[in-house]
């Protein structure tokens, strides 16, 4: 009885371990310049932080009319990130400039680091570029 008693404890915190990691999850709707998109993840602990890379080897976006400065060559840069994130999700309207990058990838960081990236995301151009004027 022992045995199955320690063993049922063991499989709830493998259970509770699985549940803890932090997983992002695709938008549903496609990602449009402009256009506000949620953005969910599950697991984790709060405070969040959510990061949108690109791989150095493009050409540097310019957002909302600034040139976002880059590092080496091969490294990823944020070229946005917002801290503080309560909640499993997040509302962020795409003000990047299609013609400067059209894939990104989204990682979101718990608060004991632990953190997830998305598979590379494809941001469309849309007809209302109102977000990237300064």
């Amino acid at each position: 009885m022992k045995f199955f008693s320690a063993s049922l404890i063991s499989v709830a915190f493998l259970v509770g371990a699985a549940q803890a990691q932090i997983q992002i999850n695709a938008p549903t709707q496609p990602v449009t310049e402009c256009v506000e998109t949620e953005i969910t993840w599950t697991g984790g602990s709060a405070p969040f932080s959510l990061s949108l890379l690109t791989s150095q080897h493009m050409r540097p976006p310019d957002i909302c009319g600034s040139v976002i400065p880059t590092g080496e060559t091969g490294d990823a840069a944020a070229l946005q990130e917002f801290t503080n994130i309560a909640t499993n999700s997040f509302f962020w309207i795409f003000n990047i400039y299609v013609a400067d990058v059209t894939t990104v990838d989204l990682v979101v960081t718990d608060s004991t680091g632990a953190s997830a990236q998305s598979a590379p995301i494809t941001i469309q151009s849309g007809s209302d570029t109102s977000c990237l004027e300064n």
